[in-house]
């Protein structure tokens, strides 16, 4: 009896083991082919005619596929000719219609996990007539291949309209596509809005051309009211890679927590916008390896129109700015507003920055009023400064420069130890006219920035740094080393401490590229009597108002108004 019951047990444990196993199996998804471009307010139909084939509907629209994809259409509902546009994702083998309509073997539709794509050979555009519904269910992908066009104009003047979007949904991506001119009020080419883990962009080593572009919009990109863990990457928002076609913001964070704008791997083009990223009661998103406000192929170029780079509004905690180019900035770089903390911002170029517009620029208790590191002394390999008021263990970040709001090239990071911190045996590499630097407190999990600041020795005031004077040997103290008449900072006009096309050399009197410049004569180059400063030419120890022979060597003066013992020729004798 205790073995029968033993082996009941086995037998229940097994049937309910097979039935989880049977719950569990894999189920797959359906490809949804779009082959209409047809967005009118009346863009749904399913009329079938079987005594007149042409008056049936042979399409299935964006609205349809969508519908479809949400679970909020049957796709029994489908006409023999739209059934054949239904695919099974893993066979390929088209839905079959049937007397119970269209049916689709081995596959679900509707129940998440869907790819929409379309059967455009070239670049379609559609213009909804009215909004698409929302995309619902889990894992719906919308794959563009470059071909298709969503563009809002014909959705008149109202706010809140958009291209797409994700509601209440966790998964899904969109790829290939292009959002333009959905720019009234608070509009956006795609909304994000309560959804969890929607990734926007894609990189595709068989199509690395494959990018959304977000062009014209109020914004680009909105993830609002309560997303969590969205990943942009290698999308073009604000223009085509070269020119801008701008978005008031290109990405605009609200309410939303975990984005990924960039990762380590893959970056973003965001430029041409007003505001190219805006965050508002955002917290814990990360800004990573992305080309802001610059031409990625030209990255020292801007793009016309930036404003701000990324915007960090009130009450955006954690957030982390870290290893993007940001350029053309006309009124900040990093902006963080009242009372934003704990605000990460390293390891970032600053490039091409307007006139008076900081790199980085906090607001009143953003970043609990953390103070800019100071530089005291720098050479080129040596820089040290204070950093008061932060622990042990809290980072310097240290740049070069062109401009004192600017920090073209991170040249290394340095502890705090003390409030001092000192960069030693780093060669610095092609030096520009400042060192910039930032300092980032860190103490446990805290962490957050300062704005920049910035260092210009030049203890002479000839244009070229001591750091620079350095490099060269030169003398910090002397305008003109060489004694040439030319001013240090005159030789080396980029005082980057290196001979560059058109410069001369401030240690040399006699380079050539000096002539006819400098103030001395030398072996290699012709006698020039007319230099101002220079008043014995010929060095042979005779003014050149008393010497008979001025450009010929002529120290006993010896006559020369006879043509036969002079020492110089009769055309340069003085009689």
């Amino acid at each position: 009896m205790n073995t029968l019951n033993a082996l009941l047990k086995v037998v229940k444990v097994s049937i309910v083991t097979l039935a989880f196993a049977l719950f569990a199996m894999p189920t797959y998804a359906a490809t949804i082919h779009v082959n209409s471009n047809d967005g009118s307010i009346t863009d749904v139909d399913h009329t079938f005619n079987l005594s007149n084939p042409s008056l049936s509907d042979q399409e299935i629209t964006l609205r349809e596929a969508i519908q479809l994809a949400n679970g909020s259409s049957s796709i029994s509902a489908l006409n023999p000719y739209e059934c054949g546009l239904i695919r099974n994702d893993q066979t390929n083998v088209a839905a079959s219609y049937g007397g119970l309509g269209c049916v689709l073997t081995g596959d679900t539709i509707g129940q998440g996990g869907d790819t929409i794509v379309f059967d455009f050979t070239t670049q379609t555009v559609i213009e909804p007539g009215n909004l698409y519904p929302p995309i619902t269910k889990k894992n719906i992908t919308v794959q563009g291949s470059n071909k298709v066009v969503l563009d809002g104009t014909g959705l008149g003047t109202s706010s809140n309209l958009y291209g797409l979007k994700f509601k209440d949904a966790t998964g899904g991506m969109v790829t290939g596509m292009t959002f333009q001119d959905f720019s009234t009020g608070s509009s956006a080419g795609l909304i994000i809005e309560n959804s969890n883990e929607v990734q926007v962009g894609n990189y595709d080593a068989n199509n690395p051309t494959l990018h959304n572009h977000f062009l014209g919009n109020a914004s680009g990109v909105e993830i609002t009211t309560g997303s969590e863990n969205t990943i942009l990457i290698n999308n073009f928002i604000g223009n085509n890679g070269s020119q801008a076609d701008g978005n008031i913001v290109g990405v605009y964070i609200s309410g939303s927590n975990n984005s990924h704008i960039g990762t380590a791997a893959y970056g973003n083009s965001i430029g041409g916008n007003n505001i190219n990223i805006a965050f508002e009661n955002a917290n814990d998103n990360t800004v990573e390896n992305n080309f802001i406000g610059v031409v990625p192929t030209v990255p020292t170029t801007a793009f016309y129109g930036n404003d701000i780079g990324v915007m960090i509004d009130i009450n955006s905690d954690g957030n982390v700015i870290t290893e993007n180019m940001i350029g053309g900035s006309g009124d900040g770089g990093v902006t963080v507003g009242t009372g934003s903390v704990e605000t990460v911002i390293r390891l970032n170029t600053f490039t091409n920055m307007g006139v008076g517009a900081l790199p980085i620029s906090l607001d009143t208790s953003a970043n609990n009023n953390i103070d800019a590191p100071v530089i005291t002394a720098a050479t080129n390999n040596m820089v040290q400064g204070t950093a008061e008021g932060l622990p042990d263990g809290s980072f310097v970040d240290i740049y070069i420069a062109r401009n004192a709001n600017e920090a073209q090239q991170f040249v290394a990071t340095v502890l705090v130890e003390d409030d001092e911190f000192i960069m030693l045996d780093t060669q610095l590499p092609e030096i520009l006219q400042y060192i910039t630097a930032n300092s980032t407190y860190h103490s446990g999990t805290v962490e957050y920035s300062s704005e920049f600041t910035a260092f210009l020795n030049d203890t002479d005031g000839d244009g070229l740094t001591d750091v620079s004077e350095n490099v060269w040997g030169t003398d910090e103290n002397d305008i003109d080393s060489d004694d040439d008449g030319l001013v240090d900072g005159d030789e080396d006009t980029n005082s980057n401490g290196i001979l560059n096309t058109g410069e001369s050399d401030p240690t040399n009197p006699c380079d050539p590229a000096d002539a006819p410049n400098h103030d001395v004569v030398c072996a290699d180059e012709p006698d020039e009597p007319d230099e101002p400063e220079d008043f014995d030419d010929d060095d042979d120890g005779v003014l050149d108002v008393d010497d008979n022979c001025p450009v010929t060597a002529n120290p006993l003066q010896e006559d020369c108004d006879d043509n036969f013992d002079s020492t110089c020729t009769v055309a340069t004798c003085i009689i």
